[in-house]
């Protein structure tokens, strides 16, 4: 049997002998991506290989786990009341601040960039704000304080849009909302 050299030679396949000659002149280049590799397996891997092993169980932390295998998941998708509502927030919420956050995010960079460097600078510290401070439940607890001086609500009180404060942090019809409008900021 001929052995094909060159451009002829089909792609993908290489000896094992050609690889380890490779990985061994190459040793420098693999020795400096060692602690990327080192640390990705232990900050992400690890942790889940750990979860999905731990989700095959009945695991109380005051007990041994013991193995239940696939009976966690089958009570999750046929039992839980609660499992449906939670897949339809969590796809609700990526459609709409996925592509959303993307115009958004995209709109206001051009808008900035076209205005005068004053303006521009103001716009990026209004932009920013919220997620420079280092207490930012704070702001947006401010932004949307349920009583007369929160933001929104003065806001729109203002407007006479709404004649008393709309209680949008302990009212669960808002959450949703509230969240995205926080994500997309």
């Amino acid at each position: 049997m001929r052995r094909i050299e060159g451009p002829d030679r089909p792609k993908g396949r290489r000896r094992v002998g050609s690889f380890l000659r490779e990985c061994v002149r190459d040793r420098d280049k693999y020795a400096m991506l060692l602690p990327f590799f080192v640390l990705y397996g232990l900050f992400t891997l690890a942790p889940i290989l750990c979860s999905i092993l731990l989700s095959l169980t009945d695991f109380n932390m005051l007990s041994t786990p013991h193995f239940v295998w696939l009976d966690n998941y089958r009570k999750l998708l046929l039992e839980d009341s609660v499992f449906p509502t939670v897949v339809k927030n969590t796809l609700l919420f990526a459609l709409i601040t996925g592509p959303l956050s993307y115009l958004l995010c995209f709109f206001a960079a051009w808008l900035i960039n076209e205005m005068p460097k004053g303006l521009r600078v103001f716009l990026t510290f209004i932009f920013y704000a919220p997620s420079l401070t280092t207490s930012v439940y704070f702001v947006w607890q401010l932004i949307f304080s349920g009583d007369s001086y929160g933001i929104v609500n003065g806001l729109l009180m203002n407007l006479g849009l709404v004649s008393e404060p709309v209680q949008w942090l302990t009212d669960p019809r808002y959450d949703l909302g509230i969240v995205i409008v926080v994500q997309l900021w």
